[in-house]
């Protein structure tokens, strides 16, 4: 693409319409006012050609066809929802009037790995304050004893369990009679359920191969914390 502006002294060669006469010094009278119109009409066109390329560039960094419209942000959120158009742009804000975050909840509403980002919201937390905040949730061991409270409200908020239990072999059993099988570690994903072999203790898979779990954790106060996991270390039971 030639950016250059025409020579003063001569039209644009590319036009041949509109080249001095041969052996002609200096443009006939009207000449410059002709230069001046053809600069500034070069300069409108290079104008154009930039905003085209910067409209392909944005739109192939946003997944779109071009910019948006004024006042809507960028990935389809809407100009109503009161989601920033930053988060709009990197990740398809729906525009609820809520922003992503840091680390946005990856699962679909109903699964697993929803139920697993419902436990990360309350990280670091001691149980017992959930009460009133975690849907479902009890706290009916007070500050030592939430693991299948916790874990079942997790689960329950997502439709994946039917009732609320706080005992741990309870727990199993009603498990097992909603059609939840065990099965082996390497099988395990995130939202299936881990038991301890001595069905003493419950959490959350939270990664794939159970290699990591999530739950009310401790003996003195128990607080919500994601761990690293043998996956030998208990049994595991997923919805089919």
């Amino acid at each position: 693409m030639n950016l250059g502006l025409p020579n003063l002294g001569a039209m644009n060669s590319s036009c041949g319409c509109c080249a001095p006469a041969a052996g002609a010094g200096f443009p006939m009278q009207g000449g410059f006012e002709t230069q001046q119109q053809m600069m500034m009409a070069q300069m409108s066109q290079m104008m154009m050609m930039l905003q085209t390329m910067l409209q392909q560039m944005l739109g192939s960094a946003g997944g779109g066809s071009g910019l948006a419209p004024t006042g809507a942000s960028f990935g389809g959120a809407s100009p109503s929802g009161g989601g920033s158009g930053v988060d709009g742009f990197l990740g398809g804000s729906s525009g609820t009037g809520a922003a992503s975050g840091v680390a946005p909840g990856t699962g679909e509403k109903g699964t697993g790995q929803a139920a697993v980002d419902l436990a990360r919201k309350y990280l670091g937390r001691d149980s017992i304050s959930l009460k009133g905040d975690m849907p479902h949730f009890t706290a009916a061991g007070g500050v030592t004893n939430n693991c299948v409270d916790f874990v079942s409200s997790a689960l329950e908020s997502q439709g994946l369990v039917k009732g609320h239990h706080i005992n741990v072999r309870a727990f199993e059993k009603e498990l097992q009679k909603q059609g939840w099988v065990q099965v082996p570690a390497n099988q395990a994903k995130p939202g299936d359920v881990w038991i301890n072999h001595s069905r003493g203790h419950t959490e959350l898979v939270a990664t794939a191969g159970a290699t990591k779990l999530i739950g009310s954790n401790g003996s003195a106060r128990q607080k919500v914390s994601e761990h690293a996991n043998n996956p030998s270390s208990g049994v595991i039971y997923q919805k089919r």
